[in-house]
Parts: structure tokens; sequence; C-alpha cells
């Protein structure tokens, strides 16, 4: 066993509450035990870490657009000088701060630092390419959004990296459907 944590008070899991929770941590494996009684080791309700699910460290400031059409032609066109990874690590402790145990890092870069509680996709962008990336094994792909990259070079990139995970914008905001549908956008 790793750890042993028992708490006086309750814990949220899995959509139920549990009192007086024993928490086993063995690797990768967590037992919980309700109805624990002495030896506590916290007191008080225990939340599991929260996730961000998509996040741009790479972005050293924000974009600001007064419209959908704008800001998404600055996303996609503007690399540089707004993504490079100048305070990841600062980033990453403020998130641990917040209780954002975990992060899924949209980025367009391979070569970006290691860190255990992140996960990185790499930001794919384009239409139909011939060439395909050699994507590291430890980075995921996010298909930016079905208006950035064409089907057919979405189709190529998940035939060929099919044990990867894949994340995706789709239909977020009233703007976007909007513009999907071709209609007008203010």
């Amino acid at each position: 066993m790793e750890k042993l944590i028992r708490i006086e008070g309750y814990l949220f899991f899995k959509g139920r509450i549990v009192k007086n929770p024993q928490i086993e941590i063995l690797g990768e494996d967590i037992r919980i035990t309700e109805g624990i009684g002495s030896n506590f080791t916290h007191k008080g309700f225990a939340i599991p870490g929260i996730v961000n699910a998509h996040v741009h460290l790479d972005f050293d400031k924000p974009i600001n657009e007064r419209n959908f059409i704008n800001w998404i032609e600055r996303i996609i066109t503007e690399i540089n000088p707004t993504r490079n990874y100048t305070g990841y690590f600062e980033k990453i402790s403020d998130s641990l701060k917040l209780g954002i145990t975990k992060l899924y890092d949209i980025t367009r870069s391979t070569n970006i630092p290691q860190n255990k509680s992140v996960v990185s996709f790499l930001e794919i962008i384009g239409t139909n390419k011939n060439d395909i990336l050699d994507i590291p094994e430890s980075i995921m792909i996010s298909l930016h959004a079905p208006y950035s990259v064409s089907q057919n070079y979405a189709i190529k990139i998940i035939n060929r990296y099919k044990n990867k995970s894949f994340c995706m914008h789709f239909l977020e905001t009233e703007e976007e459907v909007k513009f999907l549908k071709g209609e007008r956008n203010e």
C-alpha cells in the first residue's frame, strides 16, 4: 500500500457520498471502504481532483475579438507570438492550487515539457494533406474542429492512430452553429 487516508466526514466519489471513508491507494488502484471509525488522518469533505479537459498551456495571453469568426481566424493562424511554453510549470502549479489535478493540454508542439498532471493533445488543423505527422506515443490528438480540419484528413489521422485518444471542438456556441450552417453571424 502506497497511502492510507481515513477521513472523519464525507467523500464525494463516483456520484455518491461515502461517510467516514478509508481510502487505500495501491499503485493505479484505489480502494474505498465506508464507515471506518477511528485513527482519522483528515476531517471534512473530500472531493476528487478536478479535470480541465481543454487548456492551452502554451498561450501567453488571451486572444480577444468581438465575434467568433475573427477570434477563430486568429486562433488558427496566429501561432506566434501568443503561443510558447513560458510559465508552463507555474500555470500547472496555479491549477493544482485550485484543485485541478489533471490538465488536457491542447498544443501545436511535439516538443513539450513532461509533467504527470498533464495529458498533451497535438492540435491538428488542415485540409486533405497526403503527409501525416509522426506523433510521439505519449501525445494524444486534437482534431481542432469540423471547420478547420477536412473530413478526409481527419479520417486519415484517425486511421493511422487508432489507439490514441482524440478530442474535437464541435458545436459549442450559437455563433459556431451558425457558422457551420452558413448563416449570418454577427
